[in-house]
C-alpha cells in the first residue's frame, strides 16, 4: 500500500510539473486581503462528529460532518469529503451534475472550485426542498478575489478507502490538487449589504448545512443554534 501511495505521489509531482510547463490551469483562489474566518481544524480534534453520506453504485461516498469546536465557544466545523469506500484504486469521471448551484457553495465568490462544495441555510430544509434555499454569506461580498477556474475532462484517480485523488486528463497528465475535501470553520456570516457588509455570528434558530458534489449527490445536517450553543443535530442524504 505504502509503495503504491509513494510511486503515485512521485508520478504526480513529475506530471504536474509537465501539466503546467503547457499551460493547463490548477484551481486556486486569491484574496485581496485576509479574512476573519480561520480554515485549520486543528483546535476541534476530538470532538463529536455527526455526519450525512451518500453511497453511489461506484462505491464513492459523499461525507458532511459538522461539530461545534469546543476549545473556541460559537465556532463550528465543517468538513466535507468524496471518499472512495472501496480498497482498490478507484476512477471517477469528472461531471458537472450539480444539485445545487456551484456558484453559491464554499466560502469565496469563486464558488465550488473543486468536486465538492458546501454551503449553510438559515431555516430547515429538506432534500424535497432546498434548491428554493439562499445560501448565507460566508465571505465579504465587498472583498476582491482573483478567481482560476480549470475543469479538465478527465477522470479523478482515487487512492483505495481515501479521499485522496488526483485529476487524470489527457496524455495522462495528472493536475494536483483535485479538491476533493472542504474545511470549513465559522462562527457565522456575513450581512449581503452591497455598501458596508459586517460579520456578525448565528444568531439563534435552526440551521441547514448542505454538501454537494460534482457527481449530483447531496447531504445535509440541521442543527439549531441556542444560549447554549449548537446542538440537535439530524440528517440526510441523496444519490
Amino acid at each position: 500500500m505504502w509503495e503504491f501511495r509513494r510511486n503515485l505521489i512521485l508520478g504526480s509531482v513529475v506530471a504536474i510539473i509537465v501539466a503546467l510547463s503547457l499551460g493547463f490551469g490548477i484551481y486556486y483562489v486569491t484574496p485581496s486581503s485576509s479574512t476573519s474566518v480561520s480554515t485549520s481544524t486543528t483546535s476541534c480534534k476530538g470532538t463529536t462528529q455527526v455526519f450525512s453520506n451518500s453511497l453511489a453504485s461506484s462505491g464513492f461516498r459523499l461525507d458532511l460532518f459538522i461539530a461545534p469546536c469546543i476549545s473556541t465557544a460559537g465556532l463550528l466545523v465543517i468538513n466535507a469529503d468524496e471518499y472512495n469506500t472501496l480498497n482498490l484504486v478507484n476512477n471517477i469521471s469528472t461531471a458537472n451534475d450539480w444539485q445545487y448551484s456551484p456558484t453559491s457553495l464554499t466560502h469565496n465568490p469563486c464558488g465550488a472550485t473543486g468536486a465538492v462544495g458546501v454551503a449553510i441555510f438559515s431555516g430547515y430544509y429538506t432534500l424535497s426542498n432546498f434548491t428554493s434555499a439562499k445560501a448565507l454569506p460566508l465571505y465579504n461580498t465587498t472583498q476582491g478575489f482573483s478567481c482560476t477556474v480549470s475543469a479538465p475532462n478527465g477522470y479523478y484517480m482515487f487512492n483505495p478507502q481515501s479521499s485522496d485523488a488526483v485529476i487524470v486528463v489527457s496524455h495522462s497528465y495528472v493536475i494536483n490538487p483535485s479538491l476533493t475535501t472542504f474545511q470549513y470553520e465559522t462562527k457565522g456570516y456575513w450581512s449581503s449589504s452591497s455598501n458596508n457588509p459586517t460579520f456578525k455570528n448565528f444568531p439563534q434558530g435552526n440551521y441547514t448545512a448542505l454538501a454537494a458534489d460534482e457527481w449530483g449527490k447531496v447531504a445535509l445536517v440541521h442543527f439549531t443554534v441556542s444560549s447554549y450553543g449548537f446542538s440537535s443535530y439530524t440528517s440526510s442524504s441523496s444519490t
